[in-house]
């Protein structure tokens, strides 16, 4: 007696070519609709060292509060680096020994334009720095950042009342009495 080929038990499973090429295709419509959505990974650097100076920033906001001392962050323009100094009871500011007030640079593809602050105005090559005041005020800072694409900009503001940040995608230069 004769069992149909059809009903012979099988052997070892595996997928029809049909198969692998449909699941391949369903995979590719759903990566293309996703990826869009996580952007370029210049973006997250982009995005990341901005974060990073901010954290900065507000440390350095609440460093000069809770010490009740005179800081500075410090950017060098030219090099893309910013540090927090602190003043020293031998009256000069100097770099403290912690990993936050360490030198910082920027990531790949993003550099400073120029910083704008109350005392130096606009500053867009050597060193500039930023007051942070024991009594909570900041020295108003405008801090212009632009991506190797000239399309990518970004503006910086701190706030001198609140040491708070707004972040603009875009350049934004402001007159003299908006600064703050």
């Amino acid at each position: 007696m004769s069992v149909p080929r059809s009903s012979a038990p099988r052997g070892p499973g595996g997928f029809t070519l049909l198969e692998l090429t449909i699941v391949i295709l369903i995979m590719g419509v759903v990566i293309s609709f996703a990826l869009p959505r996580f952007g370029s990974l210049l973006d997250v650097q982009i995005k990341s060292g901005i974060r990073q100076l901010i954290g900065t920033i507000k440390f350095a906001y609440h460093e000069a509060a809770i010490t009740q001392n005179h800081l500075r962050l410090n950017f060098d323009i030219e090099k893309g680096e910013y540090w927090i100094t602190a003043y020293s009871t031998s009256g000069e500011f100097v770099q403290e020994g912690s990993t936050v007030t360490d030198r910082s640079s920027l990531p790949d593809g993003i550099r400073f334009e120029d910083v704008v602050t109350a005392h130096a105005g606009k500053v867009s090559e050597k060193e500039v720095f930023t007051y942070f005041y024991p009594n909570g005020f900041v020295e108003p800072t405008v801090i212009h950042l632009r991506g190797e694409d000239e399309d990518v900009k970004f503006t910086l503001r701190i706030k001198p009342l609140t040491g708070s940040v707004a972040i603009y995608d875009r350049y934004v230069d402001f007159v003299e009495g908006e600064v703050q």
